[in-house]
C-alpha cells in the first residue's frame, strides 16, 4: 500500500515546484513521468496482486496451448483471445502481456488526460485515487476502455463511423465495450435549462423510490418462471458485502454532487463539452444507483464514472475569476477527500491489489 502513497507524493510534488499547467509542454513532461511510473507498477506486479491476476497469468499460458480453430470458443472475447496468442509467439511468460497492457493503459489515460483536462495534476491524483487498482483486477475492461478513450476525439472530429468501428474492436477485448456508442448521443444532445431541471427532478424521484424496482422485478420472476435464472442478480448483496455497497452510495453522492456543481459554473451549456460530460454524469449517477440492487450493471459505471477524471478538475477552474479563493479551498478540500476514499473506501473494492508486490523474476 505504501507504493501508491509514494506514487500520489510523487504526482502533487511537482505542483509545489513548478506551474505544471502553463503550458503543454511541462503538462507532457508531468503526465509522461507519472504515468510512467504508474506504467512500471502496474507491469512488474506479483502474481498476488489484484483477485483476477492469477486468472490471466492461468488464460495467458493456456491460450499458447489452445489452436486457432477454438478462437470463438473460447471463454473471453476474440480480440484478447488473438492477442494472447500472438504474445505467445513472442513469450510464453505472461509478463509480456501485463507489460504491454499496463503500458497501453497509462499511454490511453494520459493522453485523454492531456487533452481533456485543465489540472492535469488534479486528475492524475483522482486517477490514482479512484481507477489504478482496478486497471490491475479488471484488466481485460480497462484495456477495451483504453481504446474507447483514444477514440473519443474521432467522436469530437464527428468522425462517426471511424469511433464506431473503435468502439467495436474494443468490444473484441471485452463485449460491455459497446456501452460506449452512447456516447455518439451523449455529445450532440442539447440540454435546455428546462432540460436540467426535470432530469434533476425525475432523478430526484427515483432516488428516493427506486428501492421498489426489485420487488416488481421479483412479481415478474414469479409470474413467468423462465426469467428466475436473473433473480440472482436483483440483489446486490449476493456479490457485494455492506462495505462495496456504501463506497456504491458514497459514489451517488459524488456523481449527484458533481452534476450539481458542473451545472452552476457551467456558463455555456450548449457545447459539445457540456452536453458530453452532463450526460456522462447522469448515467454515471443512474447506473451506480442500479448497481445497489443489481449487481451485474457494476461494470457498466466504468464506462460513466471516468468523466470525473476531466469534469471535476474543470469545473474548479471555472472558478478562477473572481473566485480565486474559493477555488483554492475547493481544491484543496477535494484533493483529501479523495486521499481519504482511497484510504478508507478505496480498499473494499481494491480487489485484492492493496497489498502490492513487485514480480520475482524478470525473465520473458
Amino acid at each position: 500500500m505504501i507504493i501508491y502513497f509514494v506514487l500520489m507524493v510523487c504526482s502533487v510534488m511537482p505542483s509545489m515546484i513548478f506551474n505544471i499547467n502553463k503550458n503543454s509542454k511541462t503538462k507532457k513532461m508531468y503526465l509522461v513521468f507519472i504515468f510512467s511510473l504508474i506504467a512500471i507498477i502496474s507491469s512488474f506486479r506479483n502474481i498476488t496482486v489484484g483477485n483476477d491476476t492469477h486468472a490471466y497469468y492461468y488464460n495467458y499460458m493456456l491460450t499458447g496451448n489452445m489452436e486457432w480453430g477454438v478462437l470463438f470458443e473460447a471463454r473471453f472475447e476474440p480480440g484478447y483471445f488473438i492477442l494472447c496468442k500472438i504474445l505467445n509467439y513472442m513469450s510464453p511468460n505472461p509478463l509480456l502481456l501485463f507489460l504491454l497492457v499496463g503500458c497501453f493503459i497509462s499511454i490511453a489515460f494520459a493522453i485523454h488526460i492531456y487533452r481533456n483536462s485543465t489540472d492535469v495534476i488534479l486528475s492524475t491524483f483522482i486517477f490514482l485515487c479512484m481507477f489504478f487498482n482496478s486497471t490491475m483486477n479488471v484488466m481485460r475492461q480497462y484495456l477495451a476502455f483504453s481504446i474507447v478513450l483514444l477514440g473519443i476525439e474521432l467522436l469530437k472530429g464527428k468522425k462517426y463511423i471511424w469511433y464506431c468501428i473503435i468502439s467495436v474492436i474494443a468490444s473484441l477485448f471485452h463485449s460491455s465495450a459497446l456501452v460506449c456508442l452512447l456516447y455518439i448521443v451523449f455529445i450532440h444532445y442539447k440540454y435546455k435549462r428546462f432540460h436540467i431541471l426535470l432530469y434533476i427532478f425525475i432523478g430526484t424521484i427515483s432516488f428516493y423510490s427506486y428501492f421498489h424496482i426489485r420487488h416488481i422485478l421479483q412479481r415478474i420472476v414469479d409470474i413467468i418462471p423462465t426469467f428466475n435464472v436473473f433473480s440472482r442478480f436483483f440483489d446486490s448483496s449476493h456479490h457485494f458485502d455492506g462495505s462495496i455497497v456504501g463506497v456504491f452510495w458514497l459514489k451517488i453522492i459524488m456523481a449527484l454532487l458533481l452534476l450539481i456543481f458542473y451545472i452552476f459554473v457551467s456558463n455555456d451549456k450548449s457545447n459539445e463539452e457540456f452536453s458530453f460530460s452532463i450526460s456522462n454524469i447522469i448515467a454515471w449517477l443512474v447506473s451506480q444507483m442500479i448497481t445497489t440492487i443489481m449487481s451485474f450493471v457494476s461494470r457498466l459505471t466504468t464506462y460513466f464514472e471516468f468523466i470525473i477524471l476531466t469534469a471535476l478538475p474543470n469545473s474548479l477552474e471555472r472558478l478562477k475569476n473572481g473566485n480565486s479563493r474559493v477555488r483554492i479551498i475547493l481544491t484543496v478540500l477535494v484533493y483529501l477527500f479523495f486521499l481519504l476514499y482511497f484510504i478508507n473506501a478505496g480498499r473494499s473494492i481494491a480487489n485484492g491489489t492493496y497489498d502490492y508486490s513487485f514480480i520475482t523474476s524478470l525473465r520473458l
